[in-house]
C-alpha cells in the first residue's frame, strides 16, 4: 500500500511540474524543478549544480520541499546535481528538467528528450546490478565451495558481459549527441586504454570525445600498463634533497634494486612504514637496495619537517603536482614499487612489507656469473690462438709467463678466472 502511494505521489509531482511550460526554449532557456517522494530533505538545504569537472556554476536551496535552477545553455552538457552529499547528472539543455528523488536518493529523470535517454540507461544498469545481486544471494544460499564460487563468477562476468555491450548498443545510437558522453562515464571504466580509444573515435559529438573524467580514466590506465609488473621503470623529474630539480634516473644506481617509496606527511600509514624501509637499506649488506622516496600530494614545509623528524636518511624526491602520481598510476597511499637491478618493475604493492619477500629471492640469487669471453680452444686455429695469447699479454702483467697464458686458455672459463 505504501509503495503504491508513493507511486502515485512521485506521479503526481511530476505531473504538476511538467504542467510548466518553458516558453522560453526558443532562447536557450533552461529549467531544472527538484523534488522528493517523501519529506526527508529540508527545506534550506543547499544543492549545487557543478560542472563535468566538479566546479560549482550555481547554487539555490530547497523551499517547501522544491529547488529550481533556471538559467541559459547554448548547448547542451552534462552537468552534476549535488546535495547532502549526493551527486546526479544530467543533460543541461533548453527546456524543463525535472528530477524526482526517492528516499535512497536514486533520481527519475523527465522532460527533455535527453535525459529521457539516460534515465532509461540508468533503469537498465540498475535492473542488471539488482538481478545479479538477487541470483548471487540464490547461489550462496542453495550451493556450497566451489561450485558455488564458479556460479558467482559466472554471474558476475554475464553481468559485466550485458551491460558493457549495451553501453556499446547506447554509444552507437547517441554518437552525435552528449548522451555517448554519459555512456562513456560508465563505459571506460570496465574498458582499457586502447578500447576506449577505439570507442572515442567512432563518436562524433566532440564534447562527448573529450570529456575530461574520459580523458583522464584513459590516460591512467596508460599509465598503469606503463608502470605494470615487467615494464621498465619510468623516469620523472622533482626537486631532490638539494631543492634542486632531478630526474629519478640520475638518483638510482646502475645494477642495484631500488625502492620507489611514494608517500606523503599526512600519511600515518606511510610514517610507520618508514620503519620498514630502514630495515630493508641495511638487511643485504651490499646487496641491499636504494631507497627513494616520492613525496607526493603534500606540502614542501610539511615534507621537510617529517623527513627530519622520522630520520628519513635517504634519497628523496619531492613532486608537487600529479607527474609523479599519473606516471605511477598511484592510487593509495603508500605506494611500493620495486625496480630490479635491471631497471625493470619486479613489484607494485600497498603493503611495504610484501616487498621483503622479493628482495630475499632477488638476493638469493644474486650470484656473479662470467659469461665466455673467448671461443673454446677447440675452435681456435693455430693462428688465432697465438693472436688471443698476444692480445691477454698486451692487458696482463708483464710477469706473467706465455706459457700460463697459454695454459690459461686451455680451462674452462670458470677455472680460468679462478686462476687470475
Amino acid at each position: 500500500m505504501q509503495s503504491t502511494n508513493l507511486k502515485e505521489m512521485k506521479n503526481t509531482i511530476l505531473t504538476l511540474l511538467t504542467l510548466i511550460v518553458c516558453s522560453c526554449a526558443a532562447n536557450n532557456q533552461y529549467t531544472i524543478r527538484g523534488a522528493f517522494e517523501e519529506d526527508f530533505i529540508k527545506d534550506s538545504t543547499i544543492v549545487r549544480m557543478l560542472d563535468i569537472d566538479g566546479r560549482v556554476i550555481d547554487s539555490t536551496v530547497v523551499d517547501s520541499g522544491i529547488f529550481i535552477f533556471t538559467g541559459h545553455a547554448a548547448t547542451s552538457e552534462l552537468r552534476y546535481i549535488a546535495l547532502d552529499g549526493h551527486k546526479r547528472i544530467i543533460v543541461c539543455e533548453p527546456g524543463q528538467t525535472n528530477i524526482l528523488f526517492g528516499k535512497d536518493m536514486v533520481a527519475y529523470i523527465s522532460g527533455t528528450e535527453l535525459n529521457g535517454r539516460i534515465n532509461a540507461i540508468d533503469n537498465y544498469i540498475r535492473s542488471q546490478y539488482l538481478k545479479y545481486i538477487t541470483d548471487t544471494k540464490n547461489a550462496q544460499t542453495s550451493l556450497r565451495g566451489a561450485r558455488r564460487d564458479s556460479v558467482i563468477a559466472g554471474l558476475k562476468r554475464e553481468t559485466r558481459r550485458n551491460i558493457s555491450e549495451y553501453y556499446g548498443r547506447q554509444v552507437e545510437e547517441h554518437k552525435d549527441d552528449i548522451v555517448s558522453g554519459y555512456v562513456m562515464l560508465g563505459w571506460s571504466n570496465m574498458l582499457d586504454a586502447g578500447e576506449i580509444d577505439s570507442v572515442l573515435n567512432t563518436i562524433v559529438h566532440l564534447p562527448s570525445k573529450e570529456l575530461p573524467p574520459v580523458v583522464k580514466t584513459r590516460n591512467r590506465k596508460y599509465n598503469a600498463a606503463r608502470s605494470a609488473v615487467g615494464q621498465p621503470f619510468v623516469d620523472i623529474t622533482g626537486v631532490g634533497a638539494d631543492g634542486r630539480r632531478t630526474k629519478l634516473a640520475a638518483m638510482m644506481v646502475k645494477g642495484k634494486p631500488t625502492i620507489l617509496f611514494f608517500w606523503a606527511s599526512w600519511c600515518e600509514k606511510c610514517m610507520n612504514d618508514t620503519a620498514i624501509i630502514k630495515t630493508l637499506t641495511s638487511k643485504y649488506g651490499e646487496r641491499s637496495p636504494l631507497a627513494i622516496a616520492i613525496d607526493v600530494y603534500d606540502k614542501k614545509s610539511d615534507f621537510n619537517e617529517a623527513t627530519a623528524l622520522w630520520g628519513m636518511s635517504w634519497p628523496h624526491l619531492y613532486v608537487h603536482d600529479n607527474t609523479a602520481t599519473d606516471a605511477y598510476s598511484v592510487g593509495e597511499l603508500p605506494l611500493v614499487v620495486l625496480i630490479d637491478r635491471d631497471g625493470r618493475i619486479a613489484m607494485r604493492t600497498n603493503h611495504t612489507a610484501d616487498i621483503e619477500a622479493a628482495l630475499d629471492a632477488m638476493a638469493a640469487s644474486d650470484t656473479i656469473t662470467v659469461a665466455p669471453l673467448v671461443p673454446s680452444l677447440s675452435e681456435l686455429s693455430d693462428s688465432t690462438y697465438h693472436d688471443l695469447a698476444d692480445s691477454i699479454r698486451d692487458i696482463m702483467p708483464h710477469s706473467i709467463p706465455d706459457m700460463v697464458i697459454r695454459d690459461t686458455l686451455k680451462l674452462p672459463v670458470t677455472e680460468a678466472v679462478k686462476a687470475y
